[in-house]
């Protein structure tokens, strides 16, 4: 071993270097001085000389050129290599970067080293990093003037495996070759090297193995050729192909998934339009070889970025078509995840006629037809660990089949109520062999003690990988402090003078230190001194600079002082980005005010994100900030669960989560989203701190440096997933009186869990219990003194559960409230009011279109409940339940109840009405029906009570969507998704069609023919984004239209006599009998939408079309003007 080659070895004496670590050190300190130009500090990079950029690129060729030569393959240690290629990647980046900002300077080189930078990183195991290379130094940026430029633009784009762009661009050589206008013998070469690529990349399409035997053979016989001719850079190339070949077909997707996945699976894949696979990651690759495929359960630990969720769809193709009459599960820790998971998911899985589904929210049964729908269906449904749970309870057969649980982001396990929640339903799936024998897959980017989780899980049975190597993309970390001195001031009462600085930390402990500009601040007042959010807004400005900046807020309070400090500020925006961003702001001003600061942010390319956002704002603000128009977004910690973003760079506001301090493992699962593979080739991690300007530099050293060994640098062994049962032991220790609300909350959910047992008959004995403690996760680590204090707490709640639900005899009431996620207090309460309720007769769920008033008595009897507290009279909850339901816009809402106070009012109704509401609902429809059951066995036919309990059974999805109508959700659930979009649709489809919307079936019809307009005196305003959102809507539609229809083309007769209006194609029109009419009292006039008089019907026409208005069955849209008449179709409905 002591005869190989290392890395010291090999640096030695390089280029006047005297090791590796001093080369090292000489490339950060360009990365630095690079950073700081980004940051708009100052040009210092300009001071490296080219003979220092020129060694550094010598040394990275040479090494590189080393570790690929099969002379050396046996000669070099392994560990050695791979810090090589580290090495060799980070100079040749560093040198792009340089060479890109002074490309006049260096075009003589430029492509050279692009095609070095490319080459190393591909065929050193980052794949990723390289495509990014390709399209950040290379595509669109490099000017082609002659065809060899052409031939090596393409082979750098193979090399990059940017196999689309070199399908899209190899035309021209093609037909080059087959005009035989290729005179040159170096340029013939590089044809013959660039054929071979595309028969490379027809392997990666078809799987033919005999076309690498044959490109193999094809470039040594090249090769050779060159040596004779002495082409030393074909040489080169040559020898690179080589090795990529070698690399990319071990890591092939054929190669890999076909012992275990179909042809037509793999063959999915590589077709995928949008998206194809042609290989896998190594570190992809290992974790299949890693028993993915078997029975084993398997827990995977890699960073974020690193591919978790191919792994997860991997697992699920192979379970689905091992069994045709199985189902898988796939549980995300938020709902803000579902449809990004449903997203990734069906890209493969809908082409294989495999649904994929998710079910909303938790315990709340949103409604039994809609979710019975959604669960008979699909083969794999995406949900909570609460919806999980509440399928559990419910023993539905979609879980009875399940083949495969997949618990994504699962360090959560150790968070408060929903991480002792998430251990407990695992619990219950491993002890009552819940599904059908099924493969258990965790995946976490922090998860560092695998080995206490695998002996949990079992350790014969599941296999672990952890590798925190393999993330695509560097992280640069950096802590970001500032102070503020108050002295007198001249022209105000105080001058706050800022200081602040930027440590960015290297290896080696080298770290690059910037000051910023000392800036003061005039004040009236203390109170608006500069803050942290003051502080983030600075650093906002420059990091984007580098790309789209997150920016971590432990609450919502924080938002508004950073939105309009960020305000102040001009970022750096391209003409259509300003464009977009306006058409943005302008939708979002339609639900939220004008002058609302989230709508003035938007149009400078700053926003906030949290998950009581309406959701059609938060979509939008997801959509364009991953389209990077969006430059600055500000965000609670709903984003770092696992949600998709392309973030360069991301600010820690405060090491606070809500009214705690935030964990190492909290804290390393934010960071993790900076520099996302395929979009960044390294991230920066900013953990802004506030200092005390009292400190002496000592002590401020001495605290940036214990923070930063806390959290930026900790030591993976240091971190550790603990059970949240530990808390939950503690808070049991507790008199009521002194707990929190996070203990209560965890009592509540324990109590809730065992209330579920209990009701099972699983606590009977007291081996159960032991049986039950020992199966989690918490008695791996656990004392005996711990299990025992457990089991005592248990078994005198089941005491209390069994004394307090004697009182209901009834069995099935039982089976209801044991199946509501409630404490058995909480259930009890329920119960107890819905009696109370039943009392007053109830004979239907609405009045006067509105809800019953009789549901105020229940809400004032259920609001202090702890599940459902809401700190309101039932009154003002029942308004505002009732015009969520009855369409009103967030605008009108905040106006009647809110005082315009917007934040309050989206905060009341994302908690208290979408989720409080809804799941009180779902649990007091239940109690109801069971209330009513020997009514409704005495009259089964009784219309009036069907259509009580119907109306009564929808009502948890009327407050989960905002609306009072069954088909108004099957709208929304058919793709248009915006409620307040919808809110404006259902008013014009009334208007111009004078139907009620009864029938989606009508609706549907409607909608392919119109296209959206205002209407001022309804006031409806179509903003731009919602005409595309609209137009979007239309293409998707593939509901199958049913209704017979016939369309007229019909001309307006007499416009431009009247009012002369500008039309759209699709645009609704109004026709009016005109009785009156002196000349003709069977004329017809046609209105715009909003009553502009635009013409009449051709009178030979009329007779026939006013049958039709009196039955009500015809709408007329504009459709073209032709030879100067304006053309409409008139849809008559048979």
């Amino acid at each position: 071993m002591s005869d190989l080659l290392t890395i010291e070895s090999l640096c030695e004496g390089l280029n006047g270097y005297q090791n590796n670590i001093e080369i090292n050190d000489k490339i950060n300190e360009i990365h630095f001085l690079i950073t700081k130009y980004f940051l708009s500090i100052d040009n210092d990079i300009d001071n490296i000389t080219y003979i220092d950029l020129k060694k550094l690129k010598e040394i990275a060729l040479y090494l590189f050129d080393v570790v690929i030569d099969d002379l050396f393959k046996d000669d070099v240690e392994p560990e050695s290599i791979k810090t090589i290629f580290t090495l060799c990647q980070n100079i040749f980046e560093q040198l792009c970067k340089v060479y890109q900002k002074d490309f006049e300077k260096y075009k003589g080189e430029y492509f050279e080293l692009t095609f070095m930078a490319i080459a190393c990183t591909s065929i050193g195991k980052n794949p990723a990093k390289s495509f990014v290379l390709f399209r950040k130094y290379v595509e669109g940026f490099i000017t082609i003037s002659t065809f060899e430029d052409k031939i090596l633009l393409l082979l750098n784009a193979y090399i990059a495996k940017d196999y689309q762009f070199v399908e899209k661009n190899k035309t021209d050589i093609l037909v080059h070759i087959k005009n035989r206008k290729i005179q040159d013998n170096l340029n013939k070469v590089l044809v013959q090297i660039f054929l071979q690529t595309l028969k490379i990349i027809n392997y990666f399409k078809t799987g033919n193995e005999k076309l690498i035997i044959n490109v193999l053979k094809r470039l040594e016989y090249i090769r050779l050729y060159c040596l004779d001719n002495n082409y030393y850079r074909e040489i080169w190339i040559i020898k690179v192909l080589i090795k990529h070949i070698e690399v990319s077909v071990r890591n092939s997707i054929w190669k890999v998934l076909s012992p275990f996945l179909s042809h037509d699976t793999i063959k999915m894949f590589v077709e995928d339009q949008e998206r194809p696979l042609y290989e896998l990651w190594e570190h992809q690759r290992e974790i299949v070889e890693c028993s993915l495929f078997t029975n084993e359960h398997n827990i995977i630990h890699i960073p974020t970025s690193a591919g978790k969720s191919l792994i997860a769809q991997l697992t699920i193709l192979k379970v689905l078509e091992d069994a045709e009459d199985t189902t898988c599960v796939y549980v995300v820790p938020t709902n803000a995840l579902l449809n990004q998971v449903k997203n990734d998911l069906n890209s493969i899985l809908c082409k294989m006629n495999l649904n994929v589904g998710t079910l909303v929210s938790g315990y709340d049964i949103i409604n039994s037809d809609i979710e019975e729908n959604q669960l008979d269906t699909s083969r794999v449904i995406i949900v909570t660990q609460e919806k999980l749970d509440s399928l559990i309870r419910r023993e539905d057969d979609f879980i009875n089949k399940c083949k495969l649980f997949i618990f994504d982001e699962f360090q959560n396990i150790a968070r408060g109520s929903r991480g002792l929640l998430l251990e407990l339903v695992v619990s219950k799936i491993k002890h009552f062999n819940i599904g059908n024998n099924p493969k258990l897959l965790f995946l976490s980017a922090i998860l560092p003690n695998t080995l206490s989780f695998k002996k949990w899980i079992g350790e014969d049975i599941t296999s672990e990988y952890s590798n925190l190597d393999c993330r695509p993309t560097r992280q640069v970390k950096s802590i970001g402090y500032f102070n503020g001195k108050l002295a007198e001031g001249d022209t105000t009462k105080y001058n706050e003078i800022i200081n602040s600085n930027l440590k960015i930390f290297y290896e080696n402990n080298r770290v690059g230190n910037i000051q910023f500009p000392t800036f003061e601040r005039p004040l009236t007042n203390k109170a608006k001194k500069y803050k942290m959010q003051n502080f983030c807004a600075d650093l906002s400005e420059r990091f984007a600079n580098i790309g789209n900046v997150l920016v971590y807020f432990p609450n919502t309070n924080w938002f508004k002082l950073f939105c309009d400090a960020m305000c102040e500020k001009e970022l750096v925006l391209l003409p259509h980005e300003t464009n977009t961003l306006k058409n943005i702001a302008e939708y979002v001003a339609l639900t939220m005010k004008d002058d609302h600061y989230l709508v003035k942010s938007l149009r400078k390319g700053i926003a906030y994100h949290h998950k009581k956002l309406p959701d059609n704002v938060k979509r939008v603000i997801e959509v364009y900030f991953k389209k990077g128009i969006i430059k600055v977004l500000a965000s609670t910690s709903t984003l770092a669960q696992g949600i998709n973003f392309p973030i360069s760079t991301i600010i820690i506001g405060s090491l606070n989560a809500g009214d705690s301090v935030l964990a190492p493992t909290e804290f390393q699962n934010l960071v993790g989203r900076a520099g996302r593979a395929m979009r960044e080739t390294e991230g920066y991690i900013v953990l802004a701190l506030p200092v005390n300007p009292k400190y002496s530099q000592w002590s401020t050293e001495k605290y940036i440096s214990r923070i930063k060994s806390q959290y930026l640098f900790i030591n993976a062994e240091d971190i550790e997933v603990k059970s949240a049962i530990y808390g939950l032991i503690e808070a049991l220790k507790k008199q009521e009186s002194n707990l929190d609300r996070y203990e209560k909350e965890l009592i509540r959910t324990y109590n809730s869990i065992i209330f579920d047992l209990e009701q099972n008959g699983s606590l009977e004995e007291d081996e159960s219990y032991d049986s039950i403690i020992n199966s989690l996760f918490f008695s791996v680590g656990a004392t005996e003194d711990n299990k025992s204090n457990l089991k005592a707490f248990t078994k005198e709640m089941v005491a209390v559960i069994k004394n307090k639900i004697s009182t209901i005899e009834d069995t099935f009431m039982r089976k209801i409230l044991k199946q509501s996620g409630l404490s058995i207090d909480s259930s009890i309460a329920i119960y107890e009011a819905v009696v109370e309720f039943h009392k007053n007769n109830l004979d239907s769920v609405f009045e006067d279109n509105g809800l019953n008033k009789n549901f105020i008595s229940l809400i004032n009897s259920v609001k202090n409940i702890p599940e459902f507290y809401i700190d309101k009279n039932g009154e003002f909850i029942f308004n505002c339940i009732n015009s969520w339901m009855f369409l009103s816009s967030y605008k009108d809402i905040c106006e009647q109840y809110f005082e315009g106070n917007y934040d309050n009012c989206i905060n009341f109704i994302s908690e208290n009405i979408v989720y409080k509401a809804a799941w009180l609902f779902s649990i007091i429809y239940q109690v109801f029906e069971r209330l009513l059951i020997n009514q409704f066995e005495e009259q089964p036919y009784n219309s009036d009570l069907i259509r009580l309990l119907s109306d009564f059974s929808f009502l948890p999805a009327y407050c989960k969507f905002g609306v009072y109508n069954r088909n108004m959700i099957e709208i929304l659930e058919s793709g248009l998704y915006e409620r307040e979009l919808l809110i404006k649709v259902y008013t014009l489809f009334e208007l111009h069609t004078q139907f009620v919307l009864y029938d989606f079936q009508l609706f549907y019809l409607w909608a392919s023919a119109v296209t959206l307009v205002d209407v001022e005196d309804k006031n409806i305003k179509i903003s731009n984004h919602e005409k595309q959102i609209w137009s979007e809507y239309k293409k998707s539609l593939q509901v199958e239209i049913v209704i017979e229809i016939d369309i007229i083309p019909v001309s307006i007769k007499g416009y431009g006599m009247y009012e002369r209006k500008f039309m759209v194609k699709g645009e609704p029109l109004i026709l009016r009998n005109e009785p009156e009419n002196q000349h003709d009292p069977n004329a017809i006039k046609i209105l715009s939408i909003d009553n502009k008089m635009l013409g009449y019907i051709p009178k030979e026409q009329t007779e026939k079309i006013n049958d039709l208005i009196i039955d009500e069955r015809v709408w007329m849209v504009f459709n073209k003007f032709d030879r100067g008449e304006l053309v409409c179709n008139l849809y008559i409905i048979r």
